[in-house]
């Protein structure tokens, strides 16, 4: 497992593994609910997938092949064996053999000796069909500034280059197990120990500060020219003073002047975080204030409050950590009317329009236990801070906060979700899923050893409905083979629960096991947890509020299930209580108000059952009542705990079926009362609307193309 536990942090740090990308490019994988990359290390190296678009499996191996070389796991060779070989990731991502050219005295002393020991290796990630300079340079020294907030690198390359370069460019810096990248601000300068064909150069990214293995090179492109400079044995790392000075000796002594010169004397003479806020010294009149501050872990958290500036004031905002530095692009929030705001500041200052309110989302931003600041970076340099406090809302809580207030609707749905809601509230989530959830269980009478088919039923909200189902239950005969499992998902409940269950024992007499669980983890969670520890042949997951009508029901729809081979779910016909159809199978409508995504629907919701008998097939059912194999179950990892809550796993876990050429369908001769929601108790509330748009927004991301070929009924 150590060996496993490096690998994996190697491959996560490196770049090269794009989770997103991963369960896009192979949709069984999403079906499994597991952590992409572990399924990379433990089967999809194995089965020789490709971890992302920068790394391309097939021609790697191609080139192993020919070293006479089959490796295990491709990418992880890579980082470790292959980089330092020459190989490269993907066609073209080789540096081109050098033109020939009469080499500088630097060049000669600096760059031979490591040349002739090994090719270029760096990961490049700008792969335009672009020419070569000349000969490659050389770094002499870098390091991270804190005060500045970016990698300064300084040495030389060869010419053309332009000395009135004024914007920001692409630029990569390959460490041996990582890259950095970001956008670099290029300043050259005249050194007396190069000749005509050489100059100097310092280059400042504003990047993470996280690197995986020592300096290679950086590479960028300018002009139409690919530029590459490579570390070696005399390149230094220097720690923040020592390299801040460094670089200001030439670029006070010996840069071109132009405004790259003059805004890297500027970044380089800042001073680090005080300790308190200093917006206010600012020469322009800027505000930024925060409401809330919630944490998504690892190390990213979001962000609600409001900011005020003229336009062109601000250049960036920057959410600083420790070593960890994260970029606020207020263009990608989520914009709130503050009237209050406008109100009490913005007037007097004239400021009219109510939308300065905002909620951001910062990944990679946040370091536990190091001072959190806002840093704002003004268009003359200048620059002030805003010290915060990340709050301590985790679990539901943080999620209920993150979505309240919100209202999502139309052109804007996607954006919020794809850019914000998104990716904060899945980050939230799988951290609350990681919580220690203690589970004790409690045996009414003696179970059955080998039960045909185990209940799984979870109670959340309304316990006395388990009264009513063990009365009807005790009424059925054929429920005698039947292992019956209560989870309950509500702790505060758990007294009164134990209380009914003995007095529904003593009048019942049926055998039944409670499941308690220290905290509410959510209907997913809930039903995985009984799942485990059900010992059927095959499962039943049951709501609370799901009442049997008809005699027999676990039996008929097992026998329906063994009689049809390509049948992988089967649900009851269920009815609202006035005998209409509440349920007795699902499709799917894009609805356009919220984003055009597809929602599920129930077929003749509503209407009075007709004479219909036998199976009725559809794309989907509902989670009230579904009857499988729990081999099937087990296989597929239960519902997906993706989703918070309770929407959209029945359907989720319908459409994995599906993609195992397995069907669902209803049986209409098999009913029950279904009261639809009335096991959740908690009253209706904008944020619980905004947590359905996020579990459809899960949903639309994964089956979003699965589901564009189905035929929606009219």
């Amino acid at each position: 497992m150590a060996i496993l536990f490096g690998e994996y942090e190697l491959l996560a740090k490196s770049g090269l593994f794009d989770a997103d990308y991963y369960v896009a490019a192979n949709p069984d994988i999403a079906a499994l609910n597991i952590d992409p990359l572990m399924h990379y290390l433990e089967r999809g190296c194995h089965e020789r997938r490709d971890p992302s678009p920068k790394f391309d499996t097939s021609y790697y191996l191609s080139q192993c092949q020919e070293a006479g070389d089959v490796p295990v796991n491709p990418l992880f060779h890579y980082l470790t064996t292959g980089v330092n070989r020459g190989l490269t990731p993907k066609p073209n991502g080789r540096v081109a053999a050098k033109t020939k050219s009469v080499p500088s005295p630097a060049y000669e002393s600096a760059i031979l000796p490591i040349a002739e020991a090994r090719e270029a290796t760096a990961v490049v990630a700008i792969e335009h069909n672009v020419a070569e300079a000349p000969f490659p340079g050389y770094i002499d020294s870098f390091g991270y500034s804190s005060a500045a907030g970016g990698w300064i690198y300084n040495g030389w390359i060869s010419r053309p280059f332009r000395s009135d370069l004024s914007d920001p460019i692409d630029l990569v810096a390959n460490f041996e197990n990582s890259q950095n990248a970001g956008k670099a601000i290029l300043a050259f300068y005249e050194r007396e120990d190069l000749d005509q064909k050489s100059v100097g150069i310092i280059a400042y990214v504003l990047t993470s500060t996280h690197v995986v293995g020592g300096l290679q090179s950086i590479v960028f492109e300018l002009d139409g020219l690919r530029y590459e400079a490579l570390s070696g044995p005399s390149t230094e790392r220097l720690l923040d003073q020592a390299l801040v000075d460094r670089v200001r000796s030439n670029l006070i002594g010996q840069a071109f002047a132009n405004r790259n010169r003059t805004h890297l004397l500027t970044i380089t003479s800042r001073k680090g975080f005080p300790g308190h806020d200093t917006l206010s010294s600012l020469a322009e009149p800027v505000f930024f204030e925060l409401d809330d501050a919630i944490a998504c872990p690892p190390n990213g958290v979001i962000l609600k409050g409001w900011h005020l500036a003229e336009p062109g004031v601000v250049r960036r905002i920057r959410v600083r950590s420790g070593p960890l530095t994260g970029e606020i692009d207020l263009s990608k929030a989520i914009n709130v009317a503050r009237p209050d705001v406008i109100s009490a500041v913005g007037q007097q200052l004239g400021f009219m329009d109510a939308n300065v309110g905002f909620i951001t989302y910062v990944p990679g931003a946040i370091s536990a236990g190091d001072v959190t600041y806002i840093e704002i970076e003004l268009e003359s340099d200048d620059v002030g801070f805003k010290k915060f406090k990340v709050s301590k809302r985790s679990g539901i809580d943080a999620i209920r906060r993150t979505l309240e207030g919100l209202d999502i609707r139309y052109e804007t749905t996607a954006q919020t979700f794809d850019d914000v809601l998104g990716p904060a509230i899945r980050s939230i989530n799988a951290a609350r899923l990681k919580e220690s959830v203690r589970a004790t269980t409690i045996d009414f009478g003696p179970l059955r050893e080998s039960p045909l088919c185990s209940l799984i039923i979870p109670i959340y909200g309304r316990v006395d409905f388990v009264e009513y189902q063990m009365a009807l239950f005790s009424r059925d005969p054929d429920l005698a083979g039947t292992e019956i499992i209560y989870v309950l998902d509500d702790p505060p409940k758990r007294r009164d629960l134990e209380v009914l269950a003995q007095s529904v024992f003593e009048r019942f007499r049926i055998p039944f096991r409670l499941m308690l669980l220290s905290k509410n983890i959510g209907f997913a969670p809930a039903n995985n947890r009984g799942l485990q520890i059900a010992r059927g042949r095959y499962v039943c997951f049951l709501n609370s509020d799901a009442f049997p009508i008809t005699a027999g029901w676990v039996s008929r729809l097992t026998a329906r299930l063994v009689e049809t081979p390509k049948l992988g779910v089967l649900g009851a016909q269920l009815l609202f209580e006035d005998g209409s159809i509440q349920h007795e199978g699902c499709f799917y409508r894009r609805i356009v108000e919220f984003g055009n995504w597809n929602f599920v629907e129930h077929f003749n919701k509503g209407r009075r059952p007709g004479d219909e008998t036998g199976l009725r097939y559809s794309d989907a059912i509902t989670g009230a009542c579904m009857l499988m194999e729990r081999s099937l179950a087990l296989e597929l990892g239960g519902f997906d705990e993706s989703y918070i809550i309770g929407d959209f796993e029945d359907s989720d876990l319908c459409l994995r079926l599906r993609q195992r050429g397995l069907r669902c369908a209803v049986d209409q001769d098999v009913k029950m009362h279904h009261l639809e929601r009335k096991s959740q108790v908690a009253p209706s509330q904008n944020w619980r609307m905004n947590l359905t748009l996020y579990n459809a927004w899960v949903h639309e991301r994964r089956w979003g193309e699965t589901l564009s070929s189905l035929t929606q009924p009219p």
